[in-house]
């Protein structure tokens, strides 16, 4: 069996990774076209996820869910922003073009939770929710 990485331990436990020229050409092709579609698919999103279940909430405590993400979500679009003041795009460009894709992806989701927000405060209760 071919390798597609090498592992050196380094004196002091440190291990080094390296890629083989077997795991190069698989690498190449797994990036090349043709991509498969669900590359396309939305990416997973656990806030999304739980959004389904809101229900089993009181609507106090839906707004509270709604607040915290979006307190998460602002920290993270905070730290995204750092994270791009500090890469130099001539050196990591594809790591600048990653970093512009899940920064816009988290500033969809802070639109998507102030829409949620708002909607919540219009929405009337489909279950019997718990007691604050």
């Amino acid at each position: 069996m071919m390798r597609l990485v090498e592992v050196a331990t380094v004196p002091g436990k440190k291990k080094i990774f390296a890629i083989t020229s077997r795991g190069r050409a698989e690498l190449r092709t797994w990036i090349r076209p043709p991509l498969p579609q669900s590359t396309a698919k939305p990416t997973f999103d656990p806030v999304r996820t739980r959004m389904s279940f809101l229900a089993a909430l009181s609507p106090a405590k839906r707004a509270r869910f709604v607040a915290v993400a979006r307190e998460n979500n602002a920290r993270e679009i905070a730290q995204l922003r750092q994270k791009l003041r500090n890469l130099d795009r001539r050196v990591d460009a594809f790591e600048y073009l990653v970093t512009i894709a899940v920064l816009d992806e988290a500033r969809a989701r802070a639109r998507w939770l102030l829409y949620v927000a708002k909607e919540l405060r219009r929405v009337t209760p489909t279950a019997t929710p718990e007691s604050d």
